[in-house]
Order: structure tokens, then sequence, then C-alpha cells
């Protein structure tokens, strides 16, 4: 059984101004549920809409029939089947102007967005809430409200 992370001041939205819009989505990808799930609680925990998948297949198919598509794609970069580049890659044939975040422990990030893969970011594992609030903000901004 899954324990709900801490509460991390760095994921923790600021005060509401009552307005209602709708939050962008952020699918994200890791077929270790635990990273998932703290992605998910930091990024909600700003407003965000999320959608956790476990397996890359499972979010190229959602994206590929869902008629609400998502703002960016966080995904893990080493995982079975499918890695976070071949999802990458595929998502963008659906969503051309999709902007994707991968996370590794094992890559040189520099390498990765300078291969000219279409990479928005990397960032290391772990990393911290504010770094992923950072890259998340600088990519599709904050939102309304938070």
């Amino acid at each position: 059984m899954s324990q709900r992370p801490e509460p991390n001041p760095a994921c923790e939205s600021g005060p509401s101004n009552g307005r209602a819009t709708a939050a962008p989505l952020v699918y994200v990808v890791d077929d270790r549920e635990a990273n998932a799930e703290l992605v998910a609680a930091c990024l909600e925990a700003r407003g965000y809409r999320i959608r956790k998948f476990r397996e890359a297949e499972a979010a190229l198919l959602e994206l590929s029939t869902s008629l609400t598509k998502p703002s960016l794609l966080i995904s893990d970069f080493s995982m079975p089947k499918m890695d976070g580049l071949q999802l990458m890659r595929r998502s963008k044939q659906y969503l051309p102007g999709l902007k994707v975040i991968l996370v590794t422990g094992s890559l040189d990030k520099h390498l990765l967005q300078e291969a000219g893969l279409g990479v928005d970011a990397v960032l290391d594992k772990p990393t911290s809430p504010s770094k992923l609030v950072g890259a998340v903000e600088g990519l599709i901004g904050r939102v309304p409200g938070t």
C-alpha cells in the first residue's frame, strides 16, 4: 500500500482568486507508481489537471483517442517496452506542439536537449519539487489563481 507524499511547500499553491478556468492537462508517465504519484501530487497542488499512466502505450492510446489533449507530457526516460524518447516521438505525431519533460537518472540531460530530439526539458532523478514546478511553469505557465 503506497503512502500519500508529505506536503511540500514548493508544491503548495497560493491563494485562489475565485475565477474558474480550465487548468492545463499534464500526462505523467512512469512505470513506477510511487514516482508518478509524487509528480502528480506536486502538480495537482499547483492546480494542474493530471492523468497518470504506468505504461507508455496506455498514454499514447489515450492521446490518440481522447478529445481532451494534454499541454505537457512528463515521462520517465527508462521504461519497459517503450522508452520516454519513443513515447515523445509518437505522441508528437498526434500532437506536434506537445511540450515534453523527460525525467532520467541515467543520461546526460544536456545531450538530450541539444540533440534536437524535441525534448523541451530534462530533469534529473530524483528532482526537487521546486525544479519540477519551475520546469512546468516555464513550459506551459502557471495555473491562473495559484
